[in-house]
């Protein structure tokens, strides 16, 4: 019985400490005083959560540079020596008074899409091929203009040192 009577005082003790709790959250100024500590604990677990974070985008962005700086060591060093940069073109064989005509497809039954002039230079050629008449035909790109010329209007432009 001495048990029994030990566990409802518990109880009891208990239950006056909850109440005296729950009044003391109903008052205004405790309830200012129990937001506050809310925040406080809640601001102490985000700063390390927000420098976390921080750090994550910090390494990130550490990441992409990293890669940026890669590429253009690569651009620099590897690629003008495999080649990999455009090699420039410029017209030749062509007469002063006529331009050269750039078509759709290799051969002259393409349509017209542009016209080049005789002095024109930095023509980029992206691959040339024979056509079914056997004449080789280059892909090039000059400015807006896209298509085929003959190839025997364009050279490789010389590199002066």
């Amino acid at each position: 019985m001495k048990k029994h009577k030990a566990f409802y005082q518990n109880i009891s003790s208990f239950k006056d400490e909850v109440n005296a709790s729950v009044k003391a959250k109903k008052n205004p100024k405790n309830k200012i005083i129990h937001h506050i500590k809310e925040l406080e604990e809640k601001e102490s677990n985000l700063i390390p959560l927000f420098k976390e974070k921080l750090l994550k985008v910090k390494y990130f962005l550490f990441g992409i540079i990293f890669i940026f700086a890669l590429y253009g060591a690569y651009s620099f060093f590897v690629a003008k020596k495999n080649g990999i940069h455009p090699i420039y073109y410029g017209v030749k064989n062509l007469p002063s008074t006529e331009t050269l005509n750039v078509r759709t497809g290799a051969g002259k039954g393409y349509r017209v899409v542009g016209e080049l002039f005789p002095n024109t230079k930095h023509i980029i050629v992206t691959h040339c091929k024979n056509n079914d008449e056997g004449t080789k035909w280059c892909h090039i790109k000059y400015k807006d203009i896209i298509g085929w010329v003959h190839s025997y209007y364009i050279q490789k432009e010389t590199i002066s040192k």
